[in-house]
């Protein structure tokens, strides 16, 4: 799902941004010193050296996000839908197991 994808990776830019400041406040650096895009440019290159940690947690935020309507009624009600077909498909697709009696 589209809004969800985009809503995660937003998520993750953000928490990007964040640890760049730290690092910079770490530094002993004023985050004022820098420009926006530094800052931006910064985030992207810590993005993807550390995708794997940020997506997951971003992932879930923008789910319970949307969930909540934050992000938009219809967005909220796609969301929803997809998860009931999917619960959908995977009760269908589930076979019962077999007794050594039956037969």
């Amino acid at each position: 799902m589209i809004q969800l994808a985009t809503a995660a990776t937003i998520l993750a830019q953000l928490e990007a941004r964040k640890a760049v400041k730290d690092q910079i406040k770490r530094k002993g650096e004023h985050v004022s010193h820098y420009a926006a895009r530094e800052i931006t440019i910064l985030a992207r290159e810590y993005l993807t050296q550390h995708r794997a940690e940020l997506m997951p947690g971003a992932l879930e935020r923008a789910r319970a996000m949307i969930l909540s309507g934050l992000l938009g009624k219809r967005a909220q009600r796609a969301l929803a839908q997809a998860q009931c077909a999917k619960i959908s498909i995977n009760v269908q697709n589930r076979t019962e197991p077999k007794s050594a009696t039956s037969a």
